[in-house]
């Protein structure tokens, strides 16, 4: 009997294989996961999305407009883009670089440029080239609100992936 977890499509196995000193990490990995108040903003969001597409449906009908449909359609669909931002926000690494999603832009370092890992403040910052990055992972973000030991754990993460470059 195997189990699969729940939405298993989002979080896919690594392929079965050998594994030895010539295999590459190309794919980018999550440095920590969402936390919990990351997830009650995702699920709140998407119950909203849900929500105003329901409302909106029932008014479009009542009302047989044309406007109202466009007006629905525009609003579902910027909430969806919106939710699709938010569930990817956070720092990823493999053996190429860093990339850091924000909500805004996405930035990519490859490990040749990044010349220090350092903590200012309660953020962990990527320096390359002489400009700093800001990741996500700090004190205060939404992963780790009341989880000192995940804030420790991705902030080793990243040093450790940056150390082995």
């Amino acid at each position: 009997m195997t189990e699969r977890r729940l939405f298993a499509s989002l979080w896919p196995d690594p392929l079965p294989g050998p594994v030895d000193d010539e295999v590459r990490q190309d794919r980018y990995l999550r440095i920590s996961g969402r936390g919990p108040v990351r997830l009650l903003l995702l699920m709140a969001l998407g119950l909203l999305t849900f929500g105003v597409g329901l409302v909106g449906t029932l008014v479009v009908s009542a009302s047989r407009s044309i406007t109202a449909l466009v007006v629905l359609s525009a609003a579902l669909s910027t909430l969806f883009l919106v939710l699709a931002r938010c569930w990817q926000l956070g720092t990823y690494v493999n053996d190429h670089g860093v990339r850091v999603i924000t909500f805004r832009r996405t930035i990519r370092v490859p490990w040749s440029r990044v010349t220090s890992i350092e903590l200012t403040g309660q953020r962990v910052r990527v320096l390359s080239d002489q400009s700093l990055m800001s990741t996500h992972i700090s004190r205060h973000g939404l992963d780790y609100v009341g989880r000192p030991e995940a804030y420790a754990i991705a902030r080793d993460r990243l040093e450790n992936w940056w150390a082995r470059r």
